[in-house]
């Protein structure tokens, strides 16, 4: 029988002994992690939101405004350049970022018709500014009546549109909507958690739409200052006869405004927005929190920086263990009253009962975040 050398033996002890170590912190970590099934929470006055990055977007949080920014396949563990909280600074990186309301994401999950509309226009980069000053307004339900050929509805359209619906001119303009166009309220549905199972929440946003001969006479009189109406029904006139007259090509008015409230294009302007709202959930509210503490120090450039300390709940503490099991490099959004103050990535398992976040600038922002979680506790004993 061959007999070990002595650095050999030593050796395989080592290994043994982190392998031990290894399992050990395993067997440590599934035990601090309980199987124990919750029920999902609704957003409350604070939250921490639990992001993973496999929806295409990780969080940064400047000034108190949390920014979207698109990733290429997310981020993951093996970068450690933020142990602390790297995101409350914005990135030089040239990434896309869009600025969220938080509290219209939470409000999204709450299934808030209202906040899903101004979610949805954030995240499909649709912009008031961009809607007619007079907003002609038409439901869904009144455009495909109007395009299925219902007199009454089909002659309003064609009237604030100034065209027909298959593309030709009016035989007279309508003044008062030539610059208008008609504001399309097109149906959004999106799937969102709710009491434990995906259950649909239908909203609408806003589209404006204006023909291309209507575009094409506003260009005409772009440069003109104070156009007057006759002005306006001239170039009217004169953009209506090139139409007919050169045989262009005319708009399908009524394939453009059937196609903007197809289903398929409602699958298509929430598909960004499922995705991350399937990815992001309410992981502790202000009920499994019990404290937070924060400590103040110098940072490298002489100025104050505070470290954040969350103090959980029993139950917070194993909601938190839970999420984190198999989501190191996913991100804890903290939020209170809809301001963003911090959102870190998870390194590592969150077995302890306490939260910590570093190196935060603003103190004025944390005392405030104190303020909310101390009165949210007080309404809570208040409602038992």
């Amino acid at each position: 029988m061959n007999k070990l050398r002595s650095s050999t033996k030593i050796a395989i002890g080592f290994a043994v002994i982190v392998a031990g170590s290894l399992g050990g912190y395993k067997l440590y970590a599934d035990y601090r992690t309980p199987s124990t099934v919750f029920p999902p929470l609704t957003p409350g006055r604070v939250n921490i939101v639990g992001v993973n990055p496999g929806a295409g977007y990780r969080i940064i949080v400047a000034n108190s405004v949390a920014q979207l920014v698109e990733t290429q396949g997310g981020f993951g563990s093996n970068d450690d350049s933020d142990k602390a909280d790297d995101s409350s600074t914005s990135d030089d990186d040239g990434s896309v970022k869009k600025k969220i309301s938080i509290a219209d994401m939470l409000g999204s999950l709450r299934g808030d018709k209202k906040s899903l509309t101004e979610f949805v226009m954030k995240i499909d980069d649709l912009k008031p500014d961009d809607l007619p000053p007079v907003e002609v307004q038409w439901s869904a339900d009144d455009l495909k009546k109007a395009l299925a050929g219902d007199p009454k509805l089909q002659a309003r359209l064609e009237s604030d549109l100034n065209m027909k619906l298959d593309g030709t001119p009016l035989p007279e303009m309508n003044m008062h909507s030539l610059e208008n166009g008609i504001v399309v309220e097109a149906p959004v549905t999106v799937q969102v958690n709710l009491n434990g199972r995906l259950s649909p929440v239908s909203s609408t946003v806003p589209l404006g739409y204006k023909p291309s001969m209507i575009r094409a006479v506003e260009a005409d009189y772009a440069d003109k200052a104070n156009p007057d109406a006759i002005m306006r029904a001239g170039y009217y006139k004169q953009e209506a006869e090139r139409l007919v007259g050169a045989g262009s090509h005319k708009e399908d008015i009524r394939r453009t405004l059937t196609d903007m409230i197809s289903d398929s294009a409602a699958k298509e302007r929430v598909a960004d927005v499922e995705r991350f709202l399937a990815s992001a959930m309410v992981v502790v509210n202000d009920g499994q929190i019990d404290t937070a503490t924060y400590s103040t120090y110098s940072g490298t450039d002489g100025k104050p920086m505070h470290d954040l300390s969350i103090h959980l709940t029993e139950e917070g503490r194993q909601r938190l263990a839970q999420f984190s099991k198999d989501r190191v490099g996913s991100q804890l959004l903290l939020v209170s009253d809809g301001v963003a103050i911090a959102a870190p990535r998870i390194t590592q398992r969150l077995l302890e009962n306490e939260v910590h976040i570093t190196r935060m600038a603003d103190e004025s922002l944390l005392q405030d975040f104190q303020q909310t979680l101390s009165d949210s506790k007080i309404h809570r004993i208040a409602q038992q």
